[in-house]
C-alpha cells in the first residue's frame, strides 16, 4: 500500500511527463506545419517513452 505522500509524488511524475508530451507534440506540430513535414521519428519514440512511463507510473498507484 502507498502513503498519500507517495501517491502524490507519483501523480506528480505523471503530471510532468503528459505536460512534457504535450509541449513536445506541440513544438513538433508547428515546425512540420511550417516546413510541409510530418512529426519526426525521434519526437514519436520520446512519446512512446513517456507512455511507456506513464503507464509504469500509473500501475503503481
Amino acid at each position: 500500500m502507498m502513503t498519500a505522500l507517495e501517491v502524490a509524488e507519483s501523480l506528480k511524475e505523471i503530471i510532468k511527463a503528459q505536460s512534457e508530451i504535450i509541449y513536445d507534440m506541440a513544438l513538433e506540430m508547428e515546425h512540420s506545419r511550417d516546413t510541409g513535414g510530418f512529426i519526426a521519428d525521434n519526437v514519436s519514440m520520446r512519446i512512446k517513452k513517456a507512455a511507456k512511463a506513464l503507464q509504469e507510473a500509473s500501475e503503481n498507484l
